[in-house]
């Protein structure tokens, strides 16, 4: 007992240092970890922490408008926590974007103050990006350019800016608007739409129906006039379309880029390719080649090559619509007859008028959904309903109205008032094509 007793008595001392040498270290421990703790809180609201915040200046943006959806609109949005280096919009979900800023202090102003981005009927939500150190630009990864991504960090003064002569010294071309000349803080300056793009365009995500040189020519000829489109071999839902001028590319991006077809969403990207060569021009035999077409010297496809109609279609232009005005119809060729062709044809109708004065040879078809509408200009624009004669054979001639409803048309006596001559002012640049 007691050579046990002296045992224990000699160990207690070693065990209780060691002990307490142990204790010592795991308040050390707390004591750090609850400093590192309290530092990334006060940095970023104590939400992300775990990635580093104070290191990251890679913004992750989501829940975006479609109205602010580019890259301008989100560098005037976000100039105000400080420098914008570069941004980029998502290609699969142009809703979300990555935006790196100039240094780490301005990405965390930005989400600790997202709060006053918040616009009606959304929420846009700023947060650390934890899987992007650096955006990349299409050219530095060997791909064309797309128009979803955007450098501001060009110096002006050693030229022009490949990514849209924008940001650090503004926009070197005149006009006037509130966004012309150089902006005070360096930021872009909006040039006029198609200022910086190319002729040609690439669409993915076509649907089956709409993957022929045909179809793809009446949809985007209504925002321009389209000289060639080929059919990407490799991929058949892709084509590369070139239009006739750049502003008219740049009008079928804004007005067709993420439309919903028949469950497909369109995907509409600027092209870096100047213009598309036919197959004669290459080698290949021209009646092989069904997936490319020209259709720069055919006549009646094109709108806007009179600049007098140019000017009154332009004024009329819009997103697609489930409202479609339709022109050049058969004589003799009635509302009804157009409804039933267009209902016969497997599309869904849900009313047809006739419009404008007596005899014009013009009506509003309100389709039932904006797919239907989209699909009845692709497959019927310039298209002659069998038995019948149009003027010049030109086809009916289908375009997107701005007009809420058909109705207030029948059974009225003809008579001309505001109402119907804002109908036929937008109808006159109409039957203007098929002379």
């Amino acid at each position: 007992m007691n050579n046990s007793g002296q045992m224990n008595n000699s160990n207690s001392p070693n065990e209780v240092s060691m002990l307490m040498d142990q204790v010592r270290q795991l308040q050390q421990q707390v004591t750090t970890m609850s400093q590192q703790g309290n530092n990334s809180g006060q940095n970023s609201g104590g939400n992300f922490d775990q990635f580093q915040p104070n290191e990251q200046r890679i913004l992750l943006v989501s829940n975006v408008p479609n109205s602010v959806a580019s890259c301008d609109a989100l560098f005037f949005m976000f100039e105000r926590f400080g420098g914008v280096e570069r941004i980029k919009i998502l290609h699969n979900k142009r809703s979300a974007a990555l935006i790196q800023m100039q240094t780490p202090e301005m990405a965390e102003h930005a989400v600790n103050e997202q709060a006053v981005l918040n616009r009606i009927g959304a929420d846009i939500y700023v947060n650390f990006s934890n899987k992007v150190n650096e955006i990349r630009m299409p050219d530095e990864k060997g791909l064309p350019e797309d128009g979803l991504s955007k450098d501001f960090t060009y110096d002006h003064n050693q030229g022009g800016n490949q990514y849209g002569n924008y940001g650090r010294g503004g926009h070197q071309g005149s006009g006037g608007g509130p966004f012309s000349g150089s902006g005070s803080r360096g930021g872009p300056s909006l040039p006029p739409v198609g200022h910086d793009n190319g002729v040609c365009i690439l669409v993915s995500c076509l649907p089956t129906e709409m993957a022929n040189p045909d179809s793809i020519s009446n949809l985007f000829g209504h925002y321009g006039d389209v000289f060639k489109v080929k059919i990407l071999h490799n991929k058949p839902d892709c084509a590369l379309i070139q239009m006739a001028k750049p502003h008219q590319a740049a009008l079928c991006r804004q007005f067709l880029d993420q439309v919903k077809v028949d469950g497909n969403t369109l995907c509409v990207s600027f092209s870096r390719i100047q213009g598309i060569r036919m197959p004669t021009e290459i080698g290949i035999d021209d009646e092989q080649d069904r997936n490319t077409k020209d259709f720069t010297n055919v006549r009646g496809v094109h709108r806007f090559r009179n600049h007098m109609i140019a000017a009154k279609l332009s004024k009329n232009l819009c997103s697609p619509t489930a409202m479609l005005h339709v022109a050049n119809l058969p004589e003799g060729y009635n509302g009804e007859d157009l409804q039933k062709y267009l209902v016969e044809a497997g599309l869904t109708v849900t009313d047809c008028q006739d419009c404008g004065k007596e005899g014009s040879g013009m009506a509003l078809v309100q389709m039932s959904t904006t797919e239907e509408a989209i699909k009845a200009i692709a497959k019927f624009h310039n298209v002659t309903p069998p038995g019948h004669h149009t003027k010049n054979n030109a086809g009916l001639c289908f375009s997107f109205s701005g007009r809420k409803s058909a109705g207030g048309e029948r059974n009225r006596e003809p008579r001309v008032d505001d109402r119907q001559k804002s109908i036929e002012k937008e109808a006159e640049a109409e039957n203007e094509i098929a002379d």
